[in-house]
């Protein structure tokens, strides 16, 4: 009798972890996300940023998993909010006390060391509406600066294997078609190879296009991908990283950052 509750009693554990473990969907849906052009975020964005994120630190508030990203400024194509700043949104991934994320399709996601340009809107003041809950007072979301139309207002900054060039695409959404979770964490995998940012060894990289799973450090893929960071002339070609990394950023279809800078600077004249 005592071995079988022993065992109901670690089958429900195991159950509560194990929802604990997924994702929770915040309440905002992607589907009530207005589609904005680039010229529509670069004139109601108070401040385009470009620079890497340094660091990310995500806590509970309440109920809540809010998280706040560090970004160092390398330029700005518009206003100014010095060499860095932070910023926090809704959503993020905690380990303590249990290993928890919450997030909401369409919101934007960052990793260490991603090169990115932000389209941001500084905080302003909202007219309480009668009957809404009022914020936690330890959020900082209200009082800080947010990306405008969320992940339409992230850009991410790669360099092209073969070309050396920066190019800049969306990796959470694409032809303005709010992606979803399982695309998005692919693409960021394959993003980190790309702009060398580390990897946990506990946890290596996968990546499913038909259901199956890739495991993305293979050694010469590593391999291949340190030498091109580093500017190292690989003994191999770039053909021979993996095909479906290639076909995922399908860098030679991306627009030179160059190009979008002349684009967003023509839409502030």
């Amino acid at each position: 009798m005592m071995r079988k509750k022993m065992l109901f009693m670690g089958f429900l554990l195991c159950a509560v972890m194990a929802l604990l473990l997924t994702s929770l969907p915040l309440a905002v849906q992607a589907s009530a996300l207005q589609k904005l052009s680039l010229e529509d975020m670069t004139k109601k964005a108070d401040v385009i940023a470009v620079g890497k994120i340094a660091d990310k630190q995500a806590h509970w508030v309440g109920r809540h998993i809010e998280t706040t990203f560090s970004l160092q400024a390398t330029e700005y194509w518009k206003g100014n909010l010095g060499d860095s700043f932070e910023f926090t949104q809704m959503g993020g991934e905690v380990k303590r006390p249990l290993p928890i994320g919450m997030y909401a399709d369409g919101l934007p996601r960052f990793f260490k060391g991603e090169r990115v340009i932000l389209f941001m809107e500084k905080p302003k003041k909202k007219p309480l509406v009668k009957g809404a809950p009022k914020p936690h007072p330890d959020s900082k979301v209200g009082a800080s600066c947010q990306i405008v139309g969320w992940a339409q207002g992230k850009y991410t900054i790669l360099k092209d294997p073969d070309t050396g060039e920066d190019k800049i695409l969306r990796l959470g959404t694409e032809n303005m078609q709010v992606l979803d979770k399982k695309e998005v964490e692919k693409r960021f995998s394959v993003a980190k190879m790309y702009s060398g940012a580390p990897q946990p060894k506990s946890q290596p990289m996968k990546m499913t296009a038909t259901g199956q799973s890739t495991n993305l450090q293979k050694a010469s893929d590593a391999k291949l991908l340190k030498n091109k960071i580093s500017g190292q002339k690989p003994k191999t070609s770039s053909r021979e990283l993996s095909q479906e990394a290639q076909s995922l950023l399908n860098f030679p279809k991306r627009e030179k950052l160059g190009d979008f800078k002349a684009k967003i600077k023509s839409f502030l004249k």
